[in-house]
């Protein structure tokens, strides 16, 4: 499991992991720009043809596994308007796991997690 993390090797390391058998979650928000870099240009998302061609490149990145993406601003307890310090947030990605019950659902907090640990941090 990862949270937020950058894409950190090419096509050929993703379909290795995949040979291996190896399952990553990778949580992320979908405001925060880590997890969109490095592979700006060449990822995951370029079409096969481009990607075939780029795959050898030094700057040609891909992520692994399944993505669970998030949004802050579906929490009542967080700052809209919160930028990159929430985005790229440890604790507000805990928060957003925990009252996540699944894509369009209402957002309720499960665990009892106190919100005040997210918004000790992030400054809006």
């Amino acid at each position: 499991m990862s949270f937020s993390g950058p894409r950190v090797g090419n096509v050929r390391f993703r379909e290795r992991l995949e040979r291996l058998g190896v399952k990553v979650l990778r949580v992320v928000n979908v405001h925060d720009v880590v997890p969109k870099a490095p592979g700006v240009l060449f990822n995951e998302h370029s079409p096969a043809p481009v990607m075939k061609v780029a795959e050898g490149l030094p700057w040609s990145y891909s992520h692994v596994g399944v993505e669970l993406a998030l949004d802050h601003k579906r929490s009542p307890f967080l700052n809209p308007g919160a930028g990159a310090a929430c985005a790229h947030n440890l604790e507000a990605l805990l928060h957003l796991l925990d009252g996540y019950h699944g894509k369009g659902e209402r957002f309720v907090l499960a665990s009892g997690r106190d919100p005040a640990l997210v918004n000790k941090d992030v400054i809006s």
